[in-house]
């Protein structure tokens, strides 16, 4: 279904630009073309098991009850109301499945009306998994870049069954159709914009294109650097060009890495595990806290929290 997407969008791009490729060139918008001017959306989700979890997620921490610092309490809103009254609460408390998921829609640009979006959202994900949710949103803006965080109930509307979404839905359809929506909203983003995000993209604090490529372009084979620091490190890396270099500092910033710079041009070596951790820093900022604040405590031996690693 991917491949003939992106079959769709070139053929869209042909005939929207056919009669006057030369001109189309010299926008330089990106070398995917139009489909590449499309608004980035980030879309997270996970679950819980437990009703007390979801009780939380929906009384606490989605009206920020949890955090004194947030002195205007965000309201939530669903499909039919922008401000959810008690009642509508109350009732959405007396269907609640252990079961539920927890949506993250994090929109690149700050212009995308928060309300639009989930509600689009949240109708072409029904369309596409055939499922009829029950669900509460908020949008937080205590942070540096606002979001919205989706709450569903894990049995369907439709027929009181369990909600299962396939793999596809969580790696793929749901970003896609996030940008998707997010560009029917504002339009496609200008030249100055895509820009202004490539720029942007060595600092992040997650796993990126650029780590795809240091990836591919690092070395094993090393014996003199195994105990430097009494930190174990994988690998070895001499930035290819400028963009790299950037993302290198910034992952020796994030305590990922090790700078050496006795040698020209610089090393850079690579913590073990790296991979794993700043993929988990993407997805939990609060390992990243930890790491910053157990100061006497080594960094590889922080692991991510999983259920089975116990209270």
């Amino acid at each position: 279904a991917s491949k003939e997407t992106l079959k769709l969008w070139r053929e869209i791009d042909r005939l929207f630009y056919g009669l006057n490729k030369k001109n189309y060139k010299k926008k330089e918008f990106s070398s995917r073309g139009f489909s590449g001017r499309k608004q980035l959306c980030t879309v997270k989700m996970y679950y819980g098991n437990t009703k007390e979890s979801h009780k939380e997620f929906l009384r606490r921490y989605m009206p920020q009850e949890n955090k004194k610092e947030v002195e205007d309490k965000p309201t939530l809103f669903n499909e039919r109301y922008d401000i959810v009254p008690e009642n509508e609460l109350l009732r959405y408390e007396s269907q609640m499945d252990d079961f539920h998921f927890k949506f993250m829609i994090s929109p690149e640009s700050q212009t995308v009306p928060s309300k639009e979006i989930v509600r689009s959202f949240i109708k072409q994900l029904e369309d596409s998994t055939g499922f009829k949710f029950d669900w509460m949103a908020v949008e937080h803006t205590n942070t540096d870049h606002k979001h919205c965080h989706i709450l569903i109930n894990g049995k369907n509307k439709k027929n009181k069954r369990k909600i299962k979404f396939p793999k596809i839905i969580i790696k793929e359809t749901a970003r896609n159709l996030a940008c998707n929506i997010c560009t029917s909203l504002i339009g496609y983003r200008t030249k100055e914009q895509i820009e202004s995000s490539r720029a942007r993209l060595p600092f992040a604090y997650r796993w990126t294109k650029i780590d795809d490529e240091l990836l591919k372009n690092t070395y094993k084979s090393f014996s003199s650097i195994k105990n430097i620091d009494d930190t174990d490190y994988e690998a070895q890396k001499i930035a290819r060009n400028e963009i790299e270099s950037k993302r290198l500092d910034h992952l020796c910033q994030m305590g990922l890495a090790k700078k050496y710079s006795g040698h020209i041009p610089p090393v850079y070596y690579l913590e073990k595990d790296w991979q794993k951790k700043l993929k988990a820093m993407g997805r939990y900022n609060s390992f990243l806290d930890a790491r910053n604040k157990m100061t006497f405590v080594n960094p590889c031996n922080l692991e991510q929290y999983t259920s089975e690693t116990g209270q």
